[in-house]
């Protein structure tokens, strides 16, 4: 579905971008955090910084259809 595709990528590029800036700035992470969409972020970021050893999120969407449902 491309829509859920578009929804990934600009997560997955918010996420890196939020990476980027706290590596330049304390160095990278080994834990991301995110809550609601913000935990959607951290996980589409998670597979693409290296480091990353752990993701936490709270009341993110457990599913893609659940996204889908509220927002396609």
């Amino acid at each position: 579905d491309a829509w859920l595709s578009a929804w990934t990528s600009y997560f997955g590029a918010f996420g890196l971008a939020l990476g980027g800036m706290v590596q330049s700035t304390i160095g990278m992470p080994a834990l991301l955090v995110g809550h609601s969409l913000g935990g959607t972020a951290a996980i589409a970021a998670a597979a693409r910084l290296d480091g990353i050893r752990a993701v936490c999120t709270l009341g993110a969407p457990a599913t893609a259809d659940h996204v889908l449902r509220h927002f396609g």
